[in-house]
């Protein structure tokens, strides 16, 4: 449930959304998108949501709605925030190094939802490993992500955590992670996010 404008609230249900008005009665708005959001954020006069499929949609008043598909190969969207001058929204894709197609993690910035902005950010530079970005957190001009990957050499799925600008500048923080064997990356990650921190 998210609060929009000074009278609305919006909620945003499997593939579809309500509005609770002035008089507290629901109405349904159509959003245009037809599978379910995973990750929501109102900020900066915009409430916006995520679809695990690619799709991103965004109001500033909670009735009437934009959506955009990002255009990515094998495009995963697991998360989005705000960092005090655009929105930040991460997950993978699949890219080619070499002959080869692997999942990388995906990087999108957006002011206003009119232009996105890809990260030129590749963790995938070797073509062994595959790599999936689930949250990210900005903070003091920098960002933490939690980023999972699967190396394929030694059959390991490792969830790390990194200490990041997406500028070309970023390390694995020590001591902060998990692993398991024979698993594939898509497996369940959880994270708790508030003002303070992840």
């Amino acid at each position: 449930l998210s609060m929009v404008g000074k009278t609305n609230i919006t909620a945003l249900t499997e593939g579809g959304i309500v509005t609770v008005v002035e008089d507290f009665s629901w109405v349904s708005m159509e959003s245009g998108v037809h599978t379910d959001f995973v990750r929501c954020i109102c900020e900066n006069g915009y409430l916006a949501a995520i679809t695990a499929d690619g799709v991103v949609a965004w109001t500033t008043d909670g009735e009437v709605w934009e959506s955009v598909k990002l255009e990515y190969e094998e495009c995963w969207l697991n998360d989005i925030d705000w960092d005090g001058g655009r929105f930040i929204i991460v997950g993978s894709y699949k890219r080619a190094v070499g002959e080869t197609a692997l999942k990388d993690v995906l990087v999108i910035f957006t002011e206003d939802f009119s232009a996105y902005e890809k990260a030129e950010y590749a963790m995938n530079s070797d073509a062994r490993d595959d790599y999936e970005m689930h949250y990210v957190f900005p903070k003091n001009g920098r960002y933490l992500a939690v980023v999972g990957f699967y190396a394929r050499s030694s059959n390991v799925n490792y969830v790390k955590v990194m200490d990041t600008d997406f500028a070309g500048h970023g390390e694995f923080l020590p001591g902060i992670y998990s692993s398991a064997s024979n698993k594939s990356l898509k497996r369940n990650v959880y994270c708790a996010k508030n003002a303070d921190g992840m």
